[in-house]
């Protein structure tokens, strides 16, 4: 039997919709796929978040290569970064010694450069640091602080208690993006070092890695792109091979129950 005029192009329309709808469908999936953000909690006192939840690697540093007259809690060894599912971006810093940074106002930092030009101690970048006993007198333990500062270090503002923790030989402390200036909410330069906060003047840096890349805001972070993905990946692509399979296999059944 031949089909009609009208039901080959009721067939056609309908295969057009699907198939745009399947298209769509597909960039939803692939895309969800690709928007992990992690959770990460600085209350807790584990940084086992960061090797549960596969976070890579950021960037390592050598050791033994502390200057100012920085210790082994001092030097670094491996930094992460992650986007955290709270609207933060966080940081974690292993050091060569236990426990990290410790000493009186010696800080872990993050240094956001924030227009990528490779220069530091710039106005409009960012620092975000955190210091496990902050003293500006020197005197006594001293208490936790986490402070977010202008790249030049002329301006300062406390963030508040509970924003990072010192486990061991690691140090993890977040920052809320939209704290952060607009350019600095997107492709940054990030670098770490840590350092003996001096009050009133510019931090006293013992040891630092270079500048590196990081895409802040989701749904694409490094974190995906050197990361684990792969099996979310698989499974996007097998949802992109059925959605487009399915308007030909609908196409087939309809033409079989019209020619039956």
């Amino acid at each position: 039997m031949m089909m009609s005029n009208h039901f080959i192009k009721s067939v056609r329309s309908r295969l057009a919709m699907l198939l745009g709808l399947s298209l769509m469908v597909s960039m939803m999936i692939a895309v969800a796929a690709f928007a992990v953000q992690y959770t990460i909690n600085t209350t807790d006192n584990t940084t086992a978040e960061w090797d549960n939840q596969g976070i890579p690697v950021f960037q390592t540093d050598a050791t033994g290569d502390t200057t100012n007259n920085g210790n082994v809690r001092d030097d670094i060894t491996e930094t992460r970064v992650a986007t955290g599912n709270d609207g933060k971006l966080y940081f974690l810093m292993q050091t060569n010694g236990s426990p990290a940074v410790n000493d009186l106002n010696h800080s872990a930092a993050a240094y956001i450069d924030c227009d990528r030009d490779g220069v530091t101690g710039e106005q409009g970048d960012r620092l975000v640091t955190y210091i496990p006993h902050y003293s500006p007198l020197g005197i006594g333990s001293g208490t936790e602080r986490i402070t977010l500062c202008e790249g030049n270090e002329a301006q300062c503002a406390a963030l508040g208690p509970d924003a990072g923790q010192q486990v061991g030989d690691h140090i993890e402390w977040g920052v809320t993006i939209t704290d952060l200036p607009a350019g600095c909410q997107n492709n940054v330069d990030i670098k770490f070092y840590s350092a003996i906060a001096v009050f009133g003047s510019q931090s006293t840096v013992l040891d630092e890695t270079s500048l590196k890349g990081w895409n802040i805001p989701t749904p694409v972070t490094l974190s995906q792109v050197h990361g684990h993905t792969a099996l979310s990946w698989g499974w996007a692509l097998i949802a992109i091979v059925s959605m487009m399979l399915l308007p030909g296999i609908l196409f087939f059944w309809r033409s079989r129950r019209q020619t039956a």
